[in-house]
């Protein structure tokens, strides 16, 4: 990731009320046209909110950067947009992503990449052979939830287990123990009889 764009997202997620945005994941969205390389052209911060529901942040490059093909982009963002009778369009990376033209990366697209390139991938995600990873994100960012409840889970129980614990030996210790273990403890005539 660009230098510092890391934490300008994360600040903007923290803004925007994710409460775990400093250790978020961050996916890029990798999105690729007919006639273009691969270009990051956006990125999801994969958190929750207060309520521990997910909470995903897509931030996305001013679509002026030098380094996106921006005629291209433009040409076909208006193609499409014509095509489907919109008039506008607010995210350039979610009309991409509708029409598998991007990807949301993952370690599995990056490993792919580099055993096949980035081609195969995008020729996959268009054709339907390969997800583009959209839907999928509400449970990735509900993992990081679950985690934290059975983090929660496991210390409420190892701390309820220790408060146990030293309340049997606070009462094991008022316990005269030795007596009941006593050598010259003697057993009546009975019970010796029915075990001799």
């Amino acid at each position: 990731m660009a230098q510092g764009l890391e934490e300008e997202i994360r600040s903007v997620g923290e803004e925007s009320g994710i409460v775990n945005a400093k250790t978020a994941p961050i996916l890029p969205v990798i999105a690729k046209l007919e006639n273009t390389e691969p270009f990051i052209v956006g990125a999801f911060l994969l958190g929750q909110d207060e309520h521990g529901e997910a909470d995903l942040m897509l931030t996305e490059p001013d679509l002026q950067d030098p380094e996106l093909p921006n005629k291209e982009i433009q040409a076909w963002m208006n193609s499409v947009m014509i095509m489907e009778g919109l008039k506008d369009c607010d995210s350039p990376a979610e009309l991409l992503l509708d029409f598998n033209r991007a990807v949301i990366a993952t370690a599995k697209e990056f490993s792919d990449a580099e055993v096949m390139g980035w081609a195969p991938i995008f020729e996959e995600v268009l054709n339907y052979r390969r997800s583009n990873n959209r839907r999928s994100l509400r449970q990735v960012a509900a993992v990081g939830n679950i985690r934290e409840l059975l983090k929660q889970a496991l210390q409420n129980m190892m701390s309820e287990f220790a408060h146990h614990l030293n309340n049997f030996d606070m009462k094991a210790a008022d316990l005269d123990v030795q007596s009941f273990l006593d050598e010259d403890t003697e057993f009546s005539s009975d019970f010796q009889g029915e075990w001799a």
